[in-house]
């Protein structure tokens, strides 16, 4: 039985490898003088250190696959995502070799980069094999219950005291739960669950693309499910829970698979977004639909329908504005109807912060460019954009030396709140300048000391 313990071998295996390596190559012949403190190596074989790098990557890789196949066996989701996560850690090793070699088209670059290419497949196949057996695991075990299913029973189920417990135990698959461990007098809560788990051992991108499939696919199997049920009147209710419950968890599990708000409400639904955020906000679409057709009285329904098919609002093609599902799933954010809403900035300030930290709180990894955007978000926006129009220079003589009074002139103004441009344009340059004269002088100095180049660039 394939244990966490293989993977964390796996683990000090890579890592006893690359000590060895390194103390190696320390004790290669150095200057000459016997002592090797703080000297380049002067006969450095790169041949020989590809050579090794690439037979004890293949090793790694056959070790990897026998974990593999033993996971699948046994259905082990731990050793598959713990597989997939060495598979990724041995794979950027490699990349770091590759990109520490100046000459990417001699012999040993190419042959870490076949290596390199052999890990790469081998991490999407495994992120193929680990969504699809989570999308089993959910629709032959999670989805079923043979007695929250019986749309037919006139008795209500747990006297509509409660939801059916598909859409409970769906929601702990994919989100976790948080359990009481009692250690030594003092208190401590872990977070379980199969989101988790992807987040703590896979690399983010494929962990976002397994948890967006596995929220795809299941949603597929519940929105056919309950669009499709004919419940009796004492089951009627029970529909109208799930449903909404089911919204609810949607709303919460969403933003973990979205770059930005605008995805996260459906704005860019229209405008080149992702075919799975597409067909899941379709589907919720259609999961609201269902729950105001049902749950509706008799009463209501004649009111709204009476003036024709064409004027409800709910047939009618949505072009802008946020999806109607996920202003009924947020309440606590949409506390009103937004209407004229084409982009982020027409929704009130305080909501589009809620919805920017929503994402940004859900991501696998830090998102710096997304912090950043949040932090100024209220207070730089409006001023930004008003220094965004004005013109970057003016033909005017500005006094400064040579002046050329064209509207060519770099001599800008630092003392404004806001920089523009401009002002980017410079900063990129001169510190291009300062690394590149710094470079210069340190390589210049390097070779008049020492007498050889760098040992980077002679590989």
């Amino acid at each position: 039985m394939v244990t966490r313990g293989s993977c964390k071998k796996l683990f000090v295996q890579v890592i006893g490898f690359l000590q060895k390596t390194l103390k190696s190559s320390r004790n290669i012949q150095g200057t000459g003088d016997g002592d090797d403190d703080g000297k380049i190596v002067k006969g450095s074989d790169p041949s020989k250190f590809a050579n090794l790098i690439s037979k004890s990557a293949d090793q790694l890789l056959e070790h990897l696959h026998i974990l593999t196949q033993e996971a699948l066996d046994h259905a082990d989701l731990t050793v598959l995502t713990g597989t997939i996560g060495a598979a990724a850690l041995l794979k950027n090793c490699l990349w770091s070799f590759i990109q520490s070699m100046s000459d990417s088209k001699s012999v040993n670059a190419e042959q870490l980069q076949a290596v390199y290419k052999k890990y790469n497949e081998m991490c999407e196949a495994l992120a193929e094999r680990l969504l699809d057996l989570h999308c089993r695991l959910l629709s032959l075990y999670i989805l079923q219950d043979a007695e929250c299913l019986d749309w037919e029973d006139d008795k209500p189920f747990f006297e509509s005291e409660r939801g059916s417990y598909t859409v409970q135990m769906w929601w702990l698959y994919m989100q976790g739960t948080e359990y009481q461990l009692t250690c030594l007098t003092k208190l401590k809560f872990r977070f379980v669950g199969t989101k988790e788990d992807l987040w703590n051992t896979v690399p983010p991108k494929i962990a976002q693309r397994v948890f967006s499939g596995m929220l795809n696919e299941s949603l597929t199997i519940l929105t056919v499910r309950y669009t499709q049920s004919c419940p009796s009147e004492a089951r009627s209710q029970l529909l109208v829970v799930d449903i909404s419950n089911l919204l609810l968890c949607i709303a919460q599990l969403l933003p973990s698979i979205c770059d930005t708000a605008k995805d996260f409400i459906g704005l860019s639904y229209h405008n080149n977004g992702s075919k799975i955020l597409r067909d899941i906000h379709t589907k919720c679409q259609e999961l609201l639909t269902c729950l105001l057709l049902r749950g509706s009285s008799l009463n209501d329904l004649y009111k709204v329908f009476k003036r024709g098919m064409g004027n409800v609002e709910m047939f009618k093609p949505k072009v802008t504005g946020p999806a109607a599902w996920i202003i009924f799933a947020l309440p606590n954010v949409f506390k009103v109807n937004p209407k004229n809403v084409c982009k982020m900035t027409d929704l009130p300030i305080d909501v589009a912060i809620a919805l920017e930290l929503m994402v940004l709180l859900a991501q696998p990894q830090p998102n710096w460019a997304l912090l950043f955007f949040n932090l100024f978000l209220n207070v730089t926006a409006e001023s930004y954009n008003v220094e965004l129009q004005r013109k970057i220079a003016q033909d005017f003589d500005c006094g400064s030396f040579l002046c050329s009074a064209d509207g060519t002139c770099r001599n800008v103004d630092t003392s404004v709140p806001v920089l523009n441009q401009r002002h980017y344009y410079d900063l990129v340059f001169s510190a291009t300048e300062v690394l590149l004269s710094m470079k210069r002088r340190i390589k210049s100095d390097y070779i008049v000391e020492t007498g050889v180049k760098p040992l980077i660039e002679a590989m």
